[in-house]
């Protein structure tokens, strides 16, 4: 197949290092008074954790578990790496004997872990709950936790953190309330020079008040929105995946004759459908709607039918050539992911972390 060297499948994902720092040099930017905390959960919203840990300098790092941030222990990046779900068992904590690790601390059962591992010089944000509800100390908690803390001369709180629920959208009610309601629980467990975390990818990008010391982007390192109705183009970031794959077949079909599972679209004229190497199984979501762009040879053209667990159809009538082996970009620069996760229901997150394991990493 044309564009690629490897064996078998023609289905790629393109990791484009130049776009993530691209983004990062975005956040920093937009946040110039703050520290960055380059999020890298979920093995980088599926784009290979361990590979651009090795790009970030000397940013610190946040993971979601401590088996996530072992691996980056264990593949040598030497970053301090904060673990937003903190410690979970004893176990856990064992990996602040090999490495600089910054726990999450939003429940108080936490506070027994921290007081069995005081033998080890740890580093510990205290997470709040300011209306989200999922995970954070209440004040109750924050004072619980704040006196324990006081205790333990090995534990060293480096900050304080909260969450938004609807920073996604600009000019939302709740950031607001949520943010003076992270001041009032500082204040009231007397940490008012405490460093402060509130900023997710949405409020770096619509609330500046929000930015404190320390911001922490996610999604938009990846080139994608908060909000996939958002329009990417009145922001300046790049995509870093490329899901690229090529036509594996072409088919003539007339009128009346259906493509692909329950025969869900029909050709309306005598048309050319090409079958695209890639499907659910790769993550490239079942539920895309007929008329989801793909770009084939450059050119936005409509999915058909229903996606299959391997391949996909594309309705290629009006291009003015076409072949097998052609080149296909299911998302990336021709198509944003945003635009995918729009059409199919849901949000960039999904997409780019639901791209399997046999899809290969190109890093270019």
């Amino acid at each position: 197949m044309s564009g690629s060297s490897r064996l078998g499948r023609p289905l790629q994902a393109v990791i484009r290092r130049s776009a993530f720092l691209a983004n990062i040099r975005e956040v920093e930017r937009r946040c110039p008074e703050s520290n960055t905390l380059v999020v890298l959960k979920a093995d980088a919203y599926g784009h290979g954790m361990v590979a651009l840990a090795q790009m970030v300098g000397e940013r610190d790092i946040a993971v979601a578990t401590a088996d996530e941030a072992q691996v980056l222990v264990d593949a040598g990046v030497e970053n301090r790496i904060w673990v937003l779900e903190g410690p979970l068992n004893m176990h856990c904590l064992s990996l602040a004997t090999r490495h600089r690790v910054v726990w999450v601390i939003h429940d108080v059962t936490q506070l027994d872990l921290l007081r069995a591992y005081a033998h080890v010089p740890l580093e510990v944000v205290l997470k709040l709950d300011t209306g989200m509800h999922r995970l954070g100390l209440d004040q109750a908690g924050l004072a619980m936790a704040v006196s324990a803390l006081a205790e333990l001369d090995a534990v060293d709180v480096i900050a304080v953190m909260s969450h938004f629920a609807s920073s996604d959208a600009p000019a939302s009610p709740s950031v607001a309330h949520q943010q003076a309601h992270f001041e009032a629980l500082i204040a009231s467990a007397g940490l008012d020079t405490t460093e402060r975390s509130l900023s997710n990818s949405g409020a770096i990008l619509y609330y500046p008040e929000a930015h404190q010391q320390w911001v922490r982007p996610g999604i938009m390192l990846y080139g994608a929105m908060p909000d996939p109705s958002q329009n990417r183009d009145e922001v300046p970031l790049q995509a870093v995946m490329l899901l690229q794959s090529a036509v594996i077949a072409l088919h003539n079909i007339g009128p009346g004759e259906s493509v692909g599972y329950g025969a869900t679209w029909t050709a309306a004229r005598p048309s050319l459908v090409a079958t695209i190497a890639a499907g659910y199984a790769d993550g490239y979501p079942r539920h895309a709607p007929s008329g989801t762009p793909v770009a084939v040879n450059g050119v936005r053209c409509p999915l058909v039918g229903r996606v299959s667990m391997d391949m996909l159809a594309v309705d290629v009538t009006d291009l003015a050539e076409v072949a097998v082996g052609d080149p296909v970009e299911l998302w990336g620069e021709q198509v944003t992911v945003d635009e995918v996760a729009q059409a199919a229901g849901t949000i960039a997150y999904e997409l780019l972390t639901g791209v399997s394991a046999r899809v290969p990493r190109e890093y270019r």
